[in-house]
């Protein structure tokens, strides 16, 4: 997340999500020869989604937020590739390119703006506010890609993320209801976003003093919030284009009926999520109170709100694995490799100085090893 927004558009859009769905979708001969592992990778996929989700709202980094969903939106893809729905999959990759593009530049915009009121590179939300009215394009774009994540209709994000909860609830339970807090988390935290980068008053004297972007910038947010709005016309229900476009790259391109019901379900719990977090933030981040009661109970919340949990785990069961094991090959190349390179050269040129001493250049001895040879390779055929 260092690196320059539309950098990021491009990888978290396009580069990172396609390759990997892609080439999930084009090895599915493979995975259909093991069910068991089609079965791991949807669970898998289902438990990203969540997780993601959960540490997602609670970051305070406006990019980091949208990194940590591009990470549930690929569990979102992994999990329909693991219950065989490999079309709705890469319909929300299509999707997914299209209103991630638009939240990332949009979050450039914000940053660009806040640098006009002399805040260099904010992108703390908690330093935010007020930007509705200072950046009305770029709060209008940035709310279109976000009801298009949310998945409420009629974005492009509704068509795509239902049908892959269509998938999920007629092939496996466990992984449907992990898709369906995810997709409820993912409302949550980008309620929770809008709140805090838009509504209220504003926090800090660059977010009191922020500027619109210039066309040159709102124009292309312009486009992708009209790709973000109708991008699901691709593979609209009872119309089938996205399905026989891929005919050539899928086996297989099963589409299901369109579940209103199921699509209502998602909507509410859409809609119930970004209720809460308006409800919450729509002042601005709320003061910190001491916990009491349940809340003691779900006190791991606080462990989720940075996501360092994540990296620390990987440093103490990855990372630091990976270098005892690097300092005992160094140690281990110096003594045990080194021994066994020597005693393998010894042994070699022993044997070599055992068989020097039979070539004693005389005739007699070369014919008396020939006839010998002979003899045991007649003896040899004999037996054999």
């Amino acid at each position: 997340m260092a690196g320059p927004t539309p950098v990021s558009a491009l990888i978290h859009a396009a580069t990172m999500v396609t390759a990997g769905i892609y080439l999930m979708a084009r090895a599915q001969l493979l995975f259909a020869l093991a069910p068991q592992t089609q079965l791991a990778v949807a669970l898998v996929g289902g438990a990203t989604a969540l997780l993601a989700a959960l540490v997602a709202g609670g970051q305070v980094d406006i990019k980091r937020v949208l990194a940590y969903s591009t990470i549930s939106q690929l569990g979102f893809m992994v999990a329909a590739a693991g219950l065989g729905a490999y079309t709705a999959a890469l319909f929300h990759l299509v999707t997914h390119a299209c209103f991630k593009a638009l939240l990332f530049l949009s979050a450039g915009s914000v940053i660009h703006g806040l640098a006009h009121g002399g805040g260099h590179d904010m992108q703390d939300m908690r330093q935010m506010g007020g930007l509705r009215q200072r950046m009305p394009v770029t709060f209008a774009v940035y709310l279109v890609g976000a009801l298009a994540l949310a998945g409420l209709p009629p974005l492009a994000g509704f068509f795509s993320k239902d049908e892959i909860l269509a998938a999920a609830w007629a092939e496996n339970a466990p992984v449907f209801y992990l898709l369906l807090l995810a997709a409820f988390g993912t409302a949550y935290y980008m309620g929770r976003q809008i709140c805090l980068v838009f509504l209220g008053e504003g926090r800090s004297e660059p977010a009191k003093r922020a500027a619109e972007s210039p066309r040159l910038m709102t124009l292309p947010l312009i486009a992708l919030a009209l790709l973000a709005t109708f991008a699901g016309l691709l593979n609209l229900p009872g119309w089938l284009p996205l399905g026989h476009w891929l005919g050539e790259t899928l086996a297989e391109s099963e589409h299901l009926p369109f579940n209103w019901g199921l699509a209502g379900t998602a909507t509410l719990l859409a809609l119930l999520g970004g209720g809460l977090a308006y409800r919450r933030y729509r002042l601005g981040p709320p003061a910190a109170e001491p916990l009491s009661g349940w809340e003691e109970f779900v006190a791991w919340w606080l462990v989720l709100t940075t996501g360092r949990w994540i990296d620390d785990l990987t440093e103490e069961f990855v990372r630091e694995p990976y270098r005892r094991f690097s300092r005992w090959l160094v140690r281990a190349d110096g003594a045990v490799f080194h021994w066994l390179e020597g005693g393998l050269a010894a042994g070699v040129r022993g044997g070599a100085g055992w068989l020097r001493q039979g070539q004693t250049g005389q005739l007699n001895w070369n014919v008396l090893g020939i006839v010998l040879s002979l003899v045991l390779l007649l003896l040899l055929l004999r037996w054999a």
